[in-house]
């Protein structure tokens, strides 16, 4: 990103490198989606788009309005290299010549496979031996003066596509005045110049001395998590020197990050520096590296090894090594590493992985928390003769299990498809008794009772034991109020009710929802109520009257009563679609503060139809609900002013983005509603042909 100090506009240059084959497929679908991620990303109004060729090649011009902001953008793709150039014009002066001079100044370099060809680029008095190919030198960007107290900045970067490790050398010539006077404010300039860049947050800094001058070292975390950054910032002569090497949590074979580093030589002089990257390092160098690593190094290969998602059979002899390497009496941050090679070895199965793994469970008898990391493992192999050892130790193991790693535990019992958890439930329901475990244990039950995994008759020796453990926490709830029960009897309460939606109903278990359907929170009064319904046992009429008056759960109760035939249990207002309506509206009002209920104004009520399908639309002066029959299904389709666009709620009609306000807008312009729906259709026509 540069900005130009004189117009105040502001460029952005970016490209991606694909796989062969990745997206030529269809070159047009691929520029579609590109354009709807670019602008819901940005939250931008795409205000003309036209195909072009650039260069040669095909793309596609953009004109955006953000917030009354025009945005210039390009979009290119050469063989498998997709080009992205946005140019931001300022509010203070329009320089469009100085845009699409800087939209038209790039060389669109080919996509090349990996190579270690030197690169020297013009008059920059160095070269470069990467891997991978090398970004094009943006002179038009250099020309700029970049948001830095600094001059003429020279930016080359490589990346190698086998690894997934970018490698880049910042260049920055001092201006004249520029000295190092307050170290501190320099330092932090620079930091608040990385993160400005690309939205990073810092998560380790160090200082030192590298080649006889004052280094600074930054690692910065992406916003989602999808790469791991590293810089040092290092001031030779009068140039300052910024160094980045980028760890992908795609990279399949990235080196370490120091072989970069130590391997750049620096030229003190203002005309000449040079920087060599060493051939790339193995995987297995850098895995043994690991285990002599500096402090800062190894939070780095850390999380790198957290990332990684890589592993094959050809890596487990290595990993084996580490693992038996790092012993019970190894420091804490070893332990940390040590997680996440057991953590590796969870997604490559063979036998030597699993008795390794069970040989270090009893080798840290004393560790609790390496001992579960070393359960999760084995359960994420997900062999089934594995499965009643790793209850029992789980059931048995003290103290108790941290809350992601029984998610992770769980999982693949939650989602099997290979039908082993039937003949697991001996094993698997004792961990009634532990209620640490009951919320995960109720959760997998009924994902599998919902998709078939399980049938009720499984269940039927336990009913007894799970209605018990149900009137337990139904007692738990009843015995102190909502603001200081323990969350997890909640959480506890609703997978109960979930589950018991998929079972008979005996006397203990309806007496205990019964007593659900008031006194607690009301998503568990609805969970009580829906248990109810489903096994034909009529709730409450006081608290079902009174979950009806919210907004939101007379919308659910409607969907659910609908689906029931049993509509009749609703309050009379609320027994058409046209107050289905009003529910909506108003559970928009009281959750995103967009709509003032009483000032909703019902206009009119409208037979549609709109590619094929036939529906309602109820119309009010702020916002409207739509239903089609589709394949003899109701299909609800909502949408409020403020948020994002409609909603379907069982398929139906598409779900077009950014309706809300585009349409909003022009409804004091229009004389009637009839308007207002002629252009809602035309637009979900060209939305969904």
């Amino acid at each position: 990103m540069a900005v130009d100090a004189q117009s105040g506009n502001t460029y952005v240059f970016r490209y991606n490198d694909m796989p062969n084959g990745h997206y030529m497929l269809d070159q047009q679908e691929y520029l579609n989606d590109i354009t709807l991620d670019l602008q819901n990303s940005m939250q931008a109004k795409i205000v003309k788009q036209e195909e072009r060729n650039f260069f040669g090649y095909p793309g596609r011009y953009l004109l955006l309005d953000l917030s009354g902001t025009p945005i210039h953008g390009q979009l290119c793709t050469r063989d498998n290299r997709f080009y992205l150039q946005l140019a931001f014009e300022s509010e203070v002066g329009k320089h469009q010549d100085d845009i699409h001079a800087f939209l038209n100044s790039f060389e669109l370099l080919p996509f090349q496979p990996a190579s270690w060809a030197p690169y020297s680029p013009p008059g920059a008095g160095f070269s470069i031996s990467m891997p991978g190919e090398v970004m094009i030198e943006a002179d038009s960007v250099s020309e700029y003066q970049m948001d830095f107290p600094l001059l003429r900045d020279r930016i080359y970067s490589a990346s190698d596509t086998n690894s997934g490790m970018v490698y880049s050398l910042y260049i920055r010539q001092h201006a004249p005045y520029f000295t190092y006077e307050d170290e501190h404010t320099f330092y932090t300039r620079v930091e608040e110049f990385v993160q400005a860049d690309e939205g990073d947050s810092l998560i380790f800094e160090n200082s030192f001395h590298w080649m006889g001058v004052p280094v600074k070292e930054f690692v910065y975390q992406s916003p989602a998590y999808t790469y791991l950054k590293r810089v040092r910032v290092i001031p030779w002569g009068d140039k300052l020197y910024m160094l980045w090497a980028i760890v992908s949590r795609q990279a399949v074979n990235a080196g370490p990050t120091e072989d970069f580093f130590h391997s750049l030589q620096l030229d003190r002089t203002a005309n000449s520096g040079q920087l060599f990257v060493a051939a790339k390092v193995a995987k297995e160098r850098m895995m043994a590296d690991i285990l002599q690593a500096d402090s800062s190094r190894r939070l780095l290969l850390n999380d790198y090894l957290r990332q990684y998602d890589g592993w094959t059979a050809a890596d487990l002899p290595e990993l084996h090594r580490m693992l038996e390497a790092i012993s019970p009496q190894a420091p804490s941050a070893m332990q940390s590493t040590k997680k996440q090679l057991i953590r590796a070895l969870g997604e490559v199965y063979d036998e030597g992985s699993t008795a390794l793994l069970w040989k270090e469970y009893e080798r840290y008898a004393d560790t609790s928390h390496i001992r579960h990391s070393l359960l999760v493992a084995l359960a994420q192999q997900h062999q089934a003769d594995q499965w009643p050892t790793l209850l029992q130790r789980l059931y048995a193991d003290q103290p108790e299990m941290a809350w992601e790693d029984k998610n992770d535990f769980f999982a693949p019992l939650k989602f099997d498809t290979t039908g082993m958890l039937a003949s697991l439930l001996p094993h698997l329901m004792p961990l009634m008794e532990r209620p640490h475990f009951a919320r995960e244990l109720y959760e997998v039950l009924e994902h599998a009772l919902e998709s078939h995994q399980l049938q009720p008759a499984h269940l039927q020796p336990y009913l007894p034991a799970l209605s018990r453990e149900l009137s337990l926490t139904a007692d738990s709830l009843e015995l102190a109020p909502l603001d200081t029960n323990d969350y997890a009897y909640l959480n506890r309460f609703y997978w109960q009710c979930e589950l018991w939606q998929h079972l008979p109903l005996n006397a203990e278990a309806t007496a205990a929802l019964q007593r659900g359907q008031s006194g607690y929170a009301e998503f568990l009064h609805f969970s009580a109520i829906k248990a109810l319904l489903k096994n034909g046992v009529t709730p409450d009429s006081t608290a079902f009257s009174t979950l009806a008056e919210d907004g939101y759960f007379r919308k659910e109760l409607f969907e659910l009563l609908d689906t029931l035939d049993q509509i009749q249990l609703l309050p009379q207002p609320y027994q058409n679609q046209q107050a289905m309506a009003q529910a909506y509206l108003e559970h928009a009002g009281y959750e995103y503060d967009e709509i003032e209920p009483d000032t909703m104004v019902f206009v009119e009520k409208r037979t549609i139809e709109i590619n094929g399908h036939t529906g309602i639309i109820y119309l009010y002066k702020m916002g409207y609900f739509v239903e089609a029959e589709e394949a003899g299904k109701t299909v609800s389709i909502n949408w409020y002013p403020g948020l994002s666009g409609l909603f379907p709620s069982d398929g139906g009609l598409r779900p077009l983005q950014n309706l809300c306000w585009p349409y909003w807008e022009k409804w004091e312009e229009m004389e009637s509603s009839q308007a207002f729906i002629a252009l809602w259709k035309e637009k979900m026509q060209q939305d969904d042909p």
